[in-house]
């Protein structure tokens, strides 16, 4: 195990001007490089031989992860993770429960904080998919998917989203939004089959049913009913030309 290292800050004089700044700061992070994980309580930067980086404090729990590819940046992230593979979270308490989950994305605070096994969700804003335990999610957003609990295949862009529920797509917030522009469909063909869209006054979008095809016997009647009112049209066109000759004699 390497040996606990002190660190102390080498952040330059006010008027050492940007390159300074940015010596220092590489003179940081080159110091810090090889730090263990048991440091994170100091606040250090952390890099293993298994691609694990992070920056900041109580990051990893302390304890070198089992495998790699995994960043965190903030104050406690990721202090759960033992075998998740590939996460990124950056943000206080960003993956704040992840210990196995992998192919995660957090960025902001409590993003997925609870997520303990869930895989290739991406959550980005404050509270972001905060509560979710599903795979392939995705919160854009202040709150985004909040509520989703154990549901997987969600999309929630500006919205809390609705626990327990799978492959649904929630774009807005009901009365924070109050038009929709979506370029690219006005006089653009397409081919196929075609069916109308309808909307309810919950914001659910669907296709509306085909009307149904009346039975032929109906249809029938209907023709014979049309026929015979032509005929008698007919006849009374017949009529009429008649009395228009009689009169004009």
């Amino acid at each position: 195990m390497p040996a606990k290292r002190r660190f102390r800050s080498l952040s330059p004089p006010l008027h050492a001007g940007p390159r300074a700044t940015l010596l220092g700061v590489a003179t940081v992070i080159a110091l810090a490089v090889g730090a263990s994980a048991a440091l994170a309580d100091t606040g250090s930067v952390y890099v293993d031989g298994n691609s694990n980086v992070a920056a900041g404090h109580d990051f990893f729990g302390g304890t070198t992860p089992t495998n790699g590819g995994n960043v965190g940046i903030g104050y406690s992230v990721m202090p759960a993770l033992t075998t998740g593979i590939n996460n990124l979270a950056s943000g206080t308490d960003a993956l704040h429960g992840n210990y196995s989950g992998s192919q995660n994305v957090a960025t902001g605070t409590d993003a997925l904080f609870l997520n303990p096994t869930g895989n290739d969700n991406v959550a980005t804003g404050f509270w972001a998919l905060k509560n979710t335990t599903g795979n392939t999610n995705i919160g854009l957003g202040a709150g985004a998917g909040v509520n989703l609990t154990y549901g997987n295949n969600n999309i929630d862009i500006a919205n809390q989203g609705v626990a327990g529920e799978s492959g649904v797509t929630r774009i807005g917030t009901a009365g924070a939004q109050h038009a929709t522009l979506i370029s690219g469909i006005w006089n653009k063909t397409i081919g196929g089959t075609t069916k109308a869209v309808v909307v309810n006054g919950a914001g659910r979008l669907g296709t509306a049913p085909a009307p149904a095809a009346p039975a032929l016997k109906n249809q029938a009647r209907t023709i014979g009913h049309l026929r015979a009112q032509v005929r008698h049209e007919g006849a009374e066109i017949a009529r009429l030309r008649q009395l228009v000759q009689r009169r004009t004699r």
